[in-house]
């Protein structure tokens, strides 16, 4: 008998009963939920209300870190979206066919109709409907996918709380050094500094390389999480369920499939309909 392995990416564990993901990892994903439930929604309202106080974000140095309301509002609407997505597929998917009875009855499906509501739009409602659904994403075809995708929008958000600026990945140096060799150092600068200085005392212009990254990464395949989180992370937001969406619009055909199933976009592709 085959053994199942779990479909989140980076986990490969086995999951016994058969589910796409394994039971750690849906309880990983119960426990990053209900956080949002329990505190990070608030605490990511309280920073945009500090900073709407201190009255807006305004013009920042090249080394000034990105300011805690406006990290907080990026991670708000990264985890917005994830969790907005997923209530929807579920919801989508979950619903009983056939009329209810007109009178009193104990069918199972009549009772999910009239008792079933979706969740209010707010980040603790939502989250905690999909809390109560860990099983059912455990399931889903695209379970992995879900469980990662959500699982780093709270990170995200989490990262945002800590009021530490994220760097941004500017690729490899690349330029001669003293020696005359390529120096292939990683660059990494703050949000909005115009320019990364090497160790070897290259000065890049950060914008015009993010942009290079971007014309490297065209051909490279990925699904639509990995794609949404590397593009939006380059400054070209765009969320997991857009990229199904126009998936199922026929606007973006997959190249290929990974070795679980999962549909494989083109970056370059998803930038065309940016």
């Amino acid at each position: 008998m085959t053994e199942t392995l779990c479909e989140v990416p980076g986990c490969d564990r086995p999951s016994p009963d058969g589910a796409p993901v394994c039971a750690s990892c849906g309880t990983e994903l119960h426990q990053h939920l209900v956080e949002v439930v329990d505190g990070l929604a608030a605490d990511l309202d309280a920073a945009l209300a500090r900073q709407a106080r201190l009255g807006g974000v305004g013009r920042r140095g090249a080394e000034t870190p990105l300011p805690y309301g406006e990290a907080s509002a990026e991670a708000i609407w990264v985890l917005r979206t994830a969790l907005v997505g997923w209530v929807r597929i579920l919801e989508a998917e979950d619903q009983p066919f056939g009329p209810t009875c007109p009178g009193r009855c104990e069918h199972g499906s009549c009772t999910w109709v009239t008792t079933q509501t979706l969740p209010d739009d707010t980040l603790p409602s939502m989250a905690s409907w999909l809390a109560r659904r860990v099983q059912g994403i455990r399931w889903h075809p695209a379970g992995g996918e879900a469980v990662d995708e959500l699982i780093d929008a709270v990170r995200q958000a989490r990262r945002a709380i800590d009021r530490r600026a994220d760097l941004v990945y500017c690729g490899p140096c690349g330029s001669p050094d003293e020696d005359g060799q390529t120096c292939m150092a990683d660059l990494y600068a703050r949000p909005d500094a115009p320019v990364v200085r090497c160790r070897c005392g290259a000065a890049i212009d950060v914008h015009d390389r993010r942009m290079w990254l971007l014309r490297q990464a065209e051909e490279a395949l990925g699904t639509a999480a990995e794609i949404a989180r590397a593009l939006t992370r380059l400054d070209q937001p765009v969320t997991p369920e857009r990229i199904r969406q126009w998936n199922r619009r026929d606007r973006l055909i997959p190249r290929d499939h990974d070795a679980r199933g999962h549909p494989l976009y083109r970056v370059g592709d998803v930038l065309a309909l940016l």
